[in-house]
């Protein structure tokens, strides 16, 4: 039971942090600066706690807007 809240609540995080991420990217443009180091601390923790659908979510919301970000 714990730990599926602990997965539910990294993926809402993973989630958020996605889209917040994206969203200060104006549409039809890229960015090309890579992950910050706390951007790569939470990208991290995300991936170790719940590794398929955290990379997952990462890659495919990032993969035209933020295409370094994303690798």
């Amino acid at each position: 039971m714990i730990g599926q809240l602990i997965v539910l609540g990294v993926l809402v995080w993973c989630i958020a942090f996605m889209v917040t991420r994206k969203s200060k990217v104006p549409d039809g443009q890229s960015a090309p600066e890579p992950l910050t180091s706390s951007e790569k601390l939470s990208a991290w923790i995300i991936c170790l706690f719940n590794p398929i659908w955290g990379g997952l979510i990462l890659y495919y919301g990032w993969k035209k807007k933020l295409p370094e970000k994303a690798k």
